[in-house]
Formats: C-alpha cells, structure tokens, sequence
C-alpha cells in the first residue's frame, strides 16, 4: 500500500480526497470534502523531508497559534493534524485563481487594480505581524484571488518554519522564501522581521504593475546577488502610467536595509491610498461581444468620456446621509449578504427620522472593496455621507454567524460605535435588522431619531427576501435572465412583496419590448402593496405605478406624476435608477406638455454618468440621440455602453435598442 493510500484510508472519516490541484517547494494540495460540515477543502500534505524536520508536536502547535488569525484577507487554517506519517492542515477551498495565474495570463495589471490587491495584502500582514507571525514566503503563488478580493494564504507554516530555525531547515536543503522575492537579510541567513514581508510585498507589487519582478536571473544565486549590488529600476522606465506617489512607495518599500522601508505594513498601505485614483473598486473586466453589430466603436475619447463622468470627492457632508458599504464575507455560503447587507440595512435606514440612504447600487459601484475605516471614509467622501456602517460577517461554529459592524463619522475618521451580533446562518436578515436597532439607537444618543421601520425590504419570508437579494445582485450586472429568473422566485414564495413585483416589471418590459402587458399588471400591483417601503423605494414604485396604470393624459396628472419624480432625484441625486424613472416620465408622458427629446435625453445621459453599467438608461438614450442628433451618435452611445458592458445579456439588449437603425 502507498503513503498516499495509506493517508487516504487514514482520513476517510473526516475528509474525502477528491484530486491533487497543487505542488509547491514544502507541501502537495488536495481538493478535499469536509464530510462533517459537508464543504469543500484545501487539504495542505507536508512533503515529508519538511514534515520530519519540523515534528508532529512543533508544528500543530504552531498551526494551532496560526489559526487564531481571524482576518478578512487572510485565508484561515481549519484544521490541522498527523495521519499515516504524515502532517497535513486545512484550509478553505478558494474559488477562484491564484495572483500568479492571472500574472501568467495577462503580465501587467491595471494600476488601480494592483494598488487595491496589496493594500489587502498589506492589511492581511499588518494584522498577522501585530500577532507576532511574519509570513516569510509572500508571493504571487500565495495570494489568491476570488469574489473581489484578495487573500493571503500559508500563514499556517509560517510560525513553524520560523521556530524550527534555520540550521534544521538548511540540514533538509529546504529554504524558507522564494528567491525572486526574498529580502537581502532573508537571502543573506540574517534575522528578520516584517520588514521582510513589507519587502516581499514590495516585489510583488512591482511584478503586479511593470510585468516582472524587480530582479531576475538564471539562477537563484544570480537574482539573489543583484540584490545587494543593485537598486530596483524605477516603474516609469517599464510603466509610464503608474503615478509617481505608488513608484515612491513600492521603491521606499524594497529598499535594500530594513531601517530604510516602511515600518509597518500599514504605513505602505497608506502609502499606496495616497495616490491619485488608487480607491477604485477592482474587478475583472469582461470583453464585450462587438460581432454583428455593425457599430462605429472607434468613438472620440471625449465623445465618450462624457457618458461616464462620476461625483468627484464632496466637500461638504451632509449630517442627514448615511451610506452602507459592503461588507467583508469570505466564506462561500455567505457570498450573498456581502451586497445584501447593503440592500437591507440601506433599506432598512432610509427615513429613520431625518435619515437618508445612499441608494445601494451607487455605494457598490464607488466601494474600494476593503472593509476598513481609510476607505470607509473615503467611501463617504465620494458620496457626501457624513455617516457610514462598513464590517464583516464570518461564519463562527455549526450553524452561527458573526456579524461585526463599525458606524463612522466620516468628518472626524472616528467611529461612533462598534457593533458585534450573532445569529444563525439561514437568518442574516434578522442579523440586519438587529444592527439596524442598535445603529438607531446610537444615533440617538446625539439627535432625535425615530425607528420608523424595521420590515426586511417589505416581505416576512426569508426565503422570498433571499431570492430578491439574488435578483438585486443580477440586476446590477445587467444579467436580467438571472436577475428575471430570481424576481420570479421570490414573487412565487410571497406574492404580496411589492419590491419584488415592481423589479419583475422593470426587467420584464426591457426584455419584452412592444409587449408591456405584463410590465403594466406587475408595476399596478406593486403600487397597491406599496406599504411600509423606504422613502425612496416608496417613490419609484409609485411613479411605475401610476405611469402603467389608468392614467388620465392631462396635464395636471402629468404634473403630479412629474413632480413626484423630481422628488425622487432631488432626494437621490446620486440614483440612477431615480434619473431614469424621471427620463421615463419624460419620455412616455411629456408630450402633453411638449417636452422634447433633448430634455429626456439629458436625464438618461445623467443615469449614464452615475452607473455606467446602466443598460436601460443606454437603450433609452440611443433612441434619443438618434432623433435629437442623428444616427451617428446613437452609435456611440451604442459603442460606449459596449465599452462597459458587464456581461453576455448586454449585449443582447443593445441589438434590441439597434433594432430600428
């Protein structure tokens, strides 16, 4: 019998190994099933030079104290043991791909793409040096990348290694680091400490901007030596673009003496935030489908820079708004709530007393994807928030989850309150509503604030409010299959939740264009259950409501119908579903009191400018522009919304609007 069959039966009451999906210098990886919690599984199988050395008693003892890191970016050891001769830990099976995967395909990164990666990286250091674990081996192989997010993995034999000492590792031929990335006092046998892994990082982000790494060679011994002959080269020379604040950083970051970098990992972190457009959110871009449709794509770059122009930094904060950032979820269970929690608390708070929320879609679209308090103040600066909640919700035991929550005062970068709840899994609804409470309730400690309503989007069906949620997330890529798939759902689970009702209609008439019949019965519908709804949900579900239903085409009906809508924009100037509701009633109704295609276009050119992912708002302003300014700009509005476009079902739509041309 082999040592892996033998390790194999060994665990075959706890973990079933499906297939190898990995080999590194010190250990083999194994997609494995956890059979008690029924969930996939990186098992980590210490090559067995490297097991030897270490011990079976210094290493789970070392693994135990490495998986006490409870960090958003850090990828957490599960479980750890000794089977068949053989020591072995695991961790969450990350879906996604590793830094050097993506490096391998495309060599350099987008700048504000590769800041917020090691501004991550860096926070996920920061918290594991706090705790006395420097990491020795940062790479792009260890850093891995899925949901939006980075994370750092094989903190688990760090500790070990470290204890274990050189001499004993030097004795197997191992060497703890990879060469490319290795620090001089590293490289040299030397003591370290985290200026080490600010050093690796260092690297890292260099490989991340200018292609390679700063240093390289045939040999190890050659990259190595370079090292301590040369400086790096500056990006500039590779990377024109990069600005000059992240070329000082990442050269302060691999100066050649400890003493001459940063500190700390967060002072490289602030370093990196301080240049100019590094707080954009980072998400992998997706090609659009120009094929058959006959476009003119090479629009002028000012033409189009116009449709996607975003609120600069707000000067002024207003002590009434209060915005809801993502939170951190890494584990794959919960992926839903990172947006939902937006979507409830957002909700949730919106005309609490004098409280207004930014709308959900416009904080994701401007969210930094880092749950800490520089871009959670950040956050409210691009939004004119004086308030902002941001956190993170982990898994803790069986079926628990732990929902931490920080309330900011955007003006002084303090927080109010820190928040922490607990609630099983299948109720994170509940959780938000909670937290709504105990955010209120810290409101009120400095002004009048009443709890006017605490009623989960409108529907008391958790699973209803789930498949909502699900839509909310499609709806916000333009995936209206999905996002019509997910409405249907939760109109099915509870037939009165009038949120839900009014999507389905929205989506329902931009995929069914010429039929509206059943846009018109869902929207009517939706407005008589238009009970108990947040302010701004309220507004726009009545405007569908009365534009779909009988309404008189009189200009005092209009009237109404039109100042309802400039309500809604002037409560929400930052909504672009607000701007389109109101272009709608332009479009659909104006005629009674004559206003023109230029005024109609003007508010979906504003949608445009606040969600440049917005399709309807595109689809509208083509047939506009055809007619206020002829063919040719309908085509780069058709261009430039390809330019953008999130997804397969993008496309689609804009063959639709193309239709008539």
């Amino acid at each position: 019998m082999s040592v892996q069959q033998s390790f194999r039966i060994a665990l075959e009451d706890r973990y079933l190994l499906e297939r190898e999906i990995g080999r590194g210098g010190m250990a083999t990886v194994y997609l494995a099933r956890d059979l008690k919690h029924d969930r996939p599984v990186a098992l980590k199988v210490l090559h067995p030079e490297l097991a030897a050395t270490l011990g079976p008693e210094r290493f789970l003892r070392e693994v135990r104290l490495t998986a006490r890191l409870d960090h958003p970016h850090i990828v957490p050891v599960l479980d750890s043991g000794e089977a068949a001769g053989q020591l072995w830990y695991a961790m969450p099976h990350v879906v996604g791909e590793s830094l050097r995967d993506r490096l391998r395909r495309e060599a350099q990164l987008p700048v504000e793409e590769a800041i917020s990666i090691a501004r991550e990286v860096a926070d996920a250091i920061e918290y594991a040096h706090r705790h006395g674990i420097v990491h020795r081996d940062i790479k792009p192989e260890n850093i891995l990348l899925g949901d939006g997010h980075a994370r750092v993995a094989d903190f688990g034999v760090a500790r070990a290694l470290e204890v274990a000492g050189p001499e004993s590792l030097t004795a197997t031929g191992l060497a703890v680091g990879t060469p490319t990335y290795m620090s001089p006092e590293q490289a040299s046998g030397g003591p370290i400490d985290p200026r080490s892994d600010i050093y690796a990082l260092g690297c890292v982000v260099h490989e991340m901007l200018a292609g390679e790494p700063p240093f390289t060679g045939p040999t190890p011994q050659a990259i190595i030596a370079k090292r301590f002959t040369q400086r790096a080269s500056p990006l500039s020379r590779s990377r024109p673009a990069v600005p000059t604040a992240v070329e000082r950083a990442v050269q302060t970051a691999l100066a050649p003496e400890p003493g001459d970098r940063f500190a700390t990992a967060a002072e490289f972190s602030r370093a990196l935030a301080a240049a100019p457009g590094s707080r954009t959110q980072w998400r992998r871009p997706r090609r659009a489908v120009l094929a058959g449709l006959g476009l003119a794509v090479a629009a002028s770059a000012a033409a189009v820079a116009l449709l996607w122009r975003t609120r600069s930094d707000s000067h002024g904060l207003d002590p009434d708004l209060l915005a809801v950032a993502p939170f951190d979820v890494l584990s794959p269970s919960l992926q839903l709530w990172r947006e939902g929690l937006v979507d409830l608390l957002s909700r949730n708070l919106d005309g609490a007393g004098p409280l207004r929320a930014v709308p959900p879609t416009a904080v994701i679209r401007r969210w930094s994807g880092r749950a800490d308090q520089l871009s959670a103040a950040e956050l409210g600066r691009r939004t004119g928030a004086r308030l902002l909640v941001f956190g993170s919700l982990v898994p803790v035991g069986g079926d628990s989850a732990r929902l931490s929550a920080t309330l900011l005062d955007v003006e002084t970068e303090r927080p109010l309150a820190e928040l922490e709840l607990r609630d099983t899994v299948g109720r994170i609804d509940r959780l938000a509503d909670s937290l709504t409470v105990r955010v209120l309730a810290e409101l009120g400690r400095h002004r009048r604030i009443e709890l006017t309503r605490v009623a989960s989007l409108g529907s008391t069906s958790p699973p209803a409010l789930k498949a909502f949620l699900q839509g909310e997330q499609w709806f916000r890529r333009t995936a209206w299959d999905s996002a019509t798939a997910a409405y249907e759902r939760a109109v099915a689970l509870d037939s009165s939740f009038a949120l839900a009702l009014w999507r389905l209609g929205r989506v329902s008439g931009w995929q069914n264009i010429g039929d509206d019949s059943l846009t018109v019965a869902l929207s009517v519908r939706a407005g008589a259950l238009n009970r108990g709804l947040a302010p701004r949900d309220s507004l726009l579900v009545a405007i569908d409501s009365v534009q779909n239903g009988d309404l008189q085409p009189t200009w005092s009906a209009y009237k109404r119908l039109r100042e309802t809508a400039h309500e809604a924009v002037r409560r929400y100037p930052d909504d672009a579903d607000a701007w389109h509701t109101l272009g709608e009633v332009y479009l659909h109704q104006g005629w009674i009191k004559g206003v023109r295609s230029r005024e109609a276009l003007t508010t979906f050119e504003r949608a445009i400018s606040l969600d440049s992912a917005y399709a309807p708002a595109y689809i509208h302003a083509i047939e506009q522009a055809s007619r206020v300014y002829g063919i040719d700009a309908a085509r780069r509005y058709a261009a430039a919304f390809l330019m953008r476009a999130r997804g397969g079902e993008t496309a689609e739509g804009v063959r639709l609007a193309l239709g008539p041309f």
